[in-house]
C-alpha cells in the first residue's frame, strides 16, 4: 500500500540505523508511521510504502517499507517546508513573507 503524507513531528529517530517513529497527517487524520526513514523534519511531504499494523502497546501504525521525500506542494506546503526549521533563522512568518514575495 502507498500513502502520501505530511510529517507532523518526529517522535523518535535513531541516527545510527534510521529507525524512526513519526506523526503523520493523511488527508484529515493524524497517524503514526514507523520504519527506516531518511533524515526528515516536520512539514516535509513523503510517499510511504508499507502496511497498517496494530502494535500491542502503541496501537495502529503504518509500518514503512520505503520512503520517498516529495517536493512541497502549493503555498501552504512551501510555507510549512521553509518554516520547519530546516533553514536556520526562517520561521513561519519569514517563510510566509518569502513565499508571498517570490
Amino acid at each position: 500500500m502507498t500513502i502520501d503524507a505530511v510529517i507532523i513531528s518526529v517522535i523518535f529517530a535513531n541516527e545510527r540505523n534510521g529507525f524512526t517513529v513519526a506523526r503523520i497527517k493523511i488527508a484529515n487524520a493524524n497517524e503514526i508511521a514507523t520504519g527506516i526513514f531518511p533524515a526528515i523534519r516536520a512539514g516535509e511531504r513523503v510517499r510511504l510504502k508499507g502496511d497498517w499494523t496494530e502494535h500491542s502497546k502503541y496501537g495502529r501504525q503504518f509500518g514503512v517499507q520505503s520512503v520517498e521525500v516529495l517536493p512541497p506542494q502549493g503555498t501552504d506546503g512551501l510555507i510549512a517546508y521553509l518554516g520547519s526549521g530546516i533553514f536556520a533563522g526562517i520561521g513561519e512568518k519569514t517563510a510566509a513573507l518569502l513565499v508571498e514575495t517570490f
